[in-house]
Parts: C-alpha cells; structure tokens; sequence
C-alpha cells in the first residue's frame, strides 16, 4: 500500500503491516519498520513511458539490479533497473 507521508513522500506499506526501508542505500532493501520515518520515505517520480523512480532520503534511487540480486537504494542515476511498472 502506498502511504501518504506528508511534504511530499510516500512510505510504502506490505501485506504484513510493516515498511520498506531503504535502508539508507547501505544494505539492501528490507520491509521489517513497524513504523515510518526518514529511510522509509520516498520521493516518487512519474517518467515519460508512465513507469515511476522511488528516491530516497539519502537522495539516491531504488534499484531493481535488473532482479539478479537483492533490490538497492544507492544508484544516483535512474535509468532502466530503477524504473518500475504499477499495477492497479
């Protein structure tokens, strides 16, 4: 679920009630916040093919790794791996 976070960002919530975080771009991703504060807010943006970027706090972008290994937030650039489809 996608979480209004206020000034801005959004939080994203699992089934299982707890956040994503981004772990400040120095692990990997992890959904285990019971609650939301700065690493689990995110910038989103809307590209031009209608895909969306999620940036976090640290100002770098959540990657993919094109879903060879544990999804990131440390790309500075978003290109292919840190653009992502939603399904509705």
């Amino acid at each position: 679920m996608v979480v209004d976070a206020g000034k801005e960002k959004i939080a994203l919530q699992g089934n299982n009630g707890d956040y994503v975080s981004s772990e400040n771009g120095t692990q990997p991703i992890t959904c285990n916040r019971t609650s939301y504060s700065t690493w689990e807010e995110f910038t989103w943006g809307v590209n031009a093919d209608g895909t969306i970027t999620l940036q976090g706090n640290n100002g770098d972008f959540i990657s993919s790794e094109d879903g060879t290994q544990a999804m990131t937030c440390n790309r500075t650039v978003a290109s292919g791996w840190e653009s992502f489809k939603i399904n509705q």
